[in-house]
């Protein structure tokens, strides 16, 4: 059995192609391989973790003077009204209407400006009355 040539031209390609790059080229991937490799067989960073040695007695003292915090405070720490829910009353626009005060609405998908067009809603209504409406299918699959 014999071997090919490992000189034949499609065996020489690489060699061909870093031959024509710039050199810095070549030195940048050389330095970033073995960049890589470094990565790869170098141990993880570790802070020091820094050991107090306490006597036996420090120890006894230090738990019997310390006191659990509990997870959830005695008296809450925010006003009621954050936990009570807000109306919206009408169509979401520029504006809201929350709890019969008017705010600014910077969570709107109505960039434009086709909610309240009484025209668009009409064509709307009329188009889902001729053609129906589902979560697939072809035109006029639900109509009765």
């Amino acid at each position: 059995m014999s071997f090919p040539d490992p000189f034949t031209p499609g065996r020489i390609e690489i060699l061909e192609y870093y031959t024509k790059v710039p050199f810095y080229h070549v030195l940048f991937e050389a330095v970033l391989v073995l960049w890589i490799i470094r990565l790869i067989t170098s141990k993880t960073f570790r802070f020091r973790e820094q050991k107090i040695d306490l006597t036996e007695k420090e120890e006894e003292e230090l738990i019997e003077e310390w006191q659990p915090e509990p997870l959830v405070p005695a008296t809450p720490t925010y006003e009621l009204d954050t936990i009570t829910p807000k109306v919206v009353q009408g169509k979401p626009g520029h504006t809201l209407n929350i709890d019969d005060k008017e705010c600014l609405n910077f969570a709107t998908f109505n960039f434009l400006g086709f909610v309240g067009n009484e025209k668009i809603e009409d064509t709307a209504i009329k188009s889902l009355h001729q053609y129906g409406v589902g979560s697939c299918g072809p035109r006029g699959f639900m109509v009765q």
